[in-house]
């Protein structure tokens, strides 16, 4: 599985919302496919996540679409009676059933999974002094809490009316000044 030129069709499953629902959805599924022996009519399962560094620095990783999974399905047909197997797994956000998604809908998820060293990862990090130059706070200062390299954004603590506020931004919003 997990290679980009795989063939199929993407199509986007609900699986419920929960603590690792997504992990077990997924691996339910490669279990029935291999005892079905039909393991290579769904050529990828993809569980897009996001690496993000809390304030005390440590790395969380979280999923990027909770409780959603997405198959790469080579022969719909031969596979849609297992799909039904699968606890809460449910054709997502389409009211027909199983459309497939469209090339650029998964190209910017593919992105992520296969040029990972592309993203501007070193560009910011944590206690970092910026200037935001767009956006409704533009020409505040403050210092960056938390780095999102996947979501290309900082979340940044800026005083508003003497109170200390975090807000989200894009790393073109913002630009390092010395300290």
């Amino acid at each position: 599985m997990q290679n980009e030129h795989t063939p199929g069709k993407w199509y986007l499953f609900y699986v419920g919302a929960g603590s690792s629902r997504e992990e077990k959805a997924a691996k339910f599924l490669k279990q029935l496919l291999k005892a079905s022996h039909v393991e290579e009519e769904i050529s990828d399962i993809f569980l897009p996540k996001e690496e993000t560094k809390t304030p005390d620095g440590k790395t969380k990783i979280s999923n990027l679409y909770p409780g959603y999974i997405f198959l790469k399905i080579v022969n719909l047909p031969n596979v849609s009676a297992i799909l039904h197997q699968v606890s809460k797994l449910r054709v997502g956000p389409s009211k027909d059933p199983y459309v497939p998604l469209e090339d650029h809908e998964i190209a910017g998820l593919m992105k992520i999974r296969y040029k990972p060293s592309t993203l501007k990862e070193d560009l910011f990090s944590d206690d970092d002094m910026v200037r935001i130059t767009a956006g409704p706070f533009k020409e505040f200062s403050g210092k960056v809490i938390e780095v999102n390299s996947v979501k290309q954004a900082v979340k940044v603590l800026i005083t508003i009316f003497g109170r200390e506020t975090p807000v989200m931004l894009k790393f073109s919003e913002v630009e390092k000044t010395k300290q």
